[in-house]
């Protein structure tokens, strides 16, 4: 990475593991592609040994891979890859890796600028720049001493351009419902909704969509044997937004995918892993784009059947469609500029 041949060096650090899913890395991958197609940036990443999360950066972009076994701080480890790779700004979205004075030594051994994703942590006081979807956590959140830059809204999650630039659902055919509940479905509510499905009185074909990290496709596999309605069971798939716009609507457990929906305009019946979760798709529920069942612990097989048959019943299946204008990629760089007075090309598609 030189500046020679790009307008600024940036690193981003995140994870994706079965443990905690794949919703960061798939944004992060999402603001990566912006920062260097549309605004002359190199990227690279910064990433612990989770083989599902690295092996998908990697596919697109440099990693750099923090070993369980290596005797050396998250500090350290990050400072030292800004020094060497010349990062003029570090971007995170990661949670319980590093606190508020952690941030503080990195910025008083550097000068990188520091932007935080979707942080409900403390060391986001202590960030340059902060970015949020449209959530009512923000308000609520304890910012006495911030003196960075807030940014919340539908134009600060990060969607790949395919989701922005999409011309719509196709509504030729049968009705279609996909089914998505996230890259690991660590309670396998796939399961759950497959049974629920069965109780609907209506012709209709279900994309039953399993992420890479679903440790539950023998169990899912079982069950759909046993169904009478028709479904294409599709495994990891490389383009998501193909099943989205077959579809007349899809359930899913809340995360990045509500937002992949809500850009194409596919309406969604939600679930949540947590109870902040379950707050974060509100929003959704406030702008007419699904339905939300709650916390998927708390949710019985009747209240998602009668949900399913709330969607299938409506008598446009079209949800209002946000258009979104990601500007998470150009408000960094418009920080480094303004920063560091350097002021670098960011590309003519600025």
């Amino acid at each position: 990475m030189n500046h020679s041949n790009h307008g600024f060096n940036i690193l981003i650090r995140c994870d994706g593991s079965s443990k905690i899913g794949m919703g960061h890395v798939t944004r992060c991958l999402a603001l990566a592609n912006d920062l260097v197609s549309n605004l002359n940036s190199s990227v690279i990443f910064a990433m612990h040994s989770h083989e599902l999360g690295v092996e998908k950066i990697k596919k697109s972009f440099p990693v750099t891979v923090k070993d369980k076994t290596e005797q050396i701080t998250e500090v350290e480890w990050i400072i030292g890859i800004v020094k060497e790779k010349k990062v003029d700004a570090l971007v995170l979205d990661i949670r319980h890796q590093l606190c508020a004075n952690d941030l503080i030594e990195i910025k008083q051994r550097t000068d990188v600028v520091i932007s935080s994703i979707d942080d409900p942590e403390d060391k986001r006081l202590v960030c340059d720049l902060v970015f949020y979807p449209p959530i009512v956590q923000v308000k609520e959140m304890n910012w006495q001493g911030f003196k960075g830059r807030l940014f919340t809204g539908w134009n600060y999650v990060s969607i790949a351009k395919e989701f922005v630039f999409s011309q719509g659902r196709n509504k030729s055919g049968c009705y279609k419902i996909m089914v998505s509940m996230g890259s690991t479905d660590p309670l396998n509510m796939t399961a759950s909704v497959i049974e629920a499905l069965t109780f609907l009185n209506a012709n209709f074909h279900a994309y039953i969509i399993i992420g890479k990290g679903n440790k539950n496709l023998f169990r899912i596999k079982s069950d759909l044997c046993k169904v009478k309605f028709s479904y294409t069971l599709v495994e990891d798939p490389p383009f998501m937004i193909d099943y989205m716009l077959a579809s007349n609507f899809a359930v899913i457990s809340f995360g990045h995918t509500a937002y992949e929906l809500a850009a194409v305009g596919v309406h969604t019946l939600i679930l949540s892993l947590t109870d902040d979760h379950n707050r974060s798709a509100f929003v959704f529920e406030e702008f007419d784009l699904g339905i939300s069942l709650g916390v998927f612990e708390k949710a019985s097989l009747n209240q998602i059947v009668e949900g399913l048959k709330d969607l299938i019943s409506l008598p446009s299946n079209d949800s209002k469609r946000i258009h979104f204008e990601p500007s998470i990629g150009k408000e960094i760089i418009n920080h480094i500029n303004n920063e560091k007075g350097l002021h670098r090309s960011p590309g003519p598609n600025t």
